[in-house]
């Protein structure tokens, strides 16, 4: 069963927006103005700080990013209870 699909692509649009390679505070800024809802963001390494993950858990969305750059959009699955 297919439970995500990801994009790295530049020209990815999501509600006429291009998010990857954008910054973490652009891209907080902008899921709020969109009402994306409550996020949670997470340091994958710990010995390496420049590698983010900022869910979006009310819309099944991740941002992956590297160096403070979106480098990877992750659309998950909305389960309904």
């Amino acid at each position: 069963t297919l439970t995500s699909i990801a994009t790295s692509s530049e020209d990815s649009v999501l509600e006429e927006v291009k998010w990857v390679g954008m910054s973490e505070s652009e891209v907080t800024q902008n899921a709020e103005k969109l009402n994306f809802g409550n996020f949670e963001k997470e340091v994958i390494d710990d010995e390496n700080e420049n590698s983010l993950l900022l869910v979006f858990p009310d819309i099944a969305l991740n941002f992956w990013l590297e160096n403070n750059e979106v480098t990877e959009i992750q659309f998950g699955q909305i389960y309904e209870d």
